[in-house]
């Protein structure tokens, strides 16, 4: 039950990291470099953080 409360927050995250991502990509001049830059490392964080998770369930 923990795993899968865990899982639910971190699938959020990354939906929203990747929202962002998208929005980034539709409209680019809204966003400055250090913006984009946060936004990358936020979609690369969160999906590992859920490859970390599923690999911790595994073990």
């Amino acid at each position: 039950m923990m795993y899968e409360a865990r899982m639910t927050e971190l699938t959020q995250a990354e939906d929203f990291a990747y929202f962002r991502g998208d929005l980034c990509l539709s409209i680019p001049e809204s966003y400055s470099l250090e913006e984009k830059k946060e936004i990358c490392e936020e979609m690369l964080s969160t999906s590992q953080a859920i490859e970390d998770a599923m690999r911790a369930d595994f073990e």
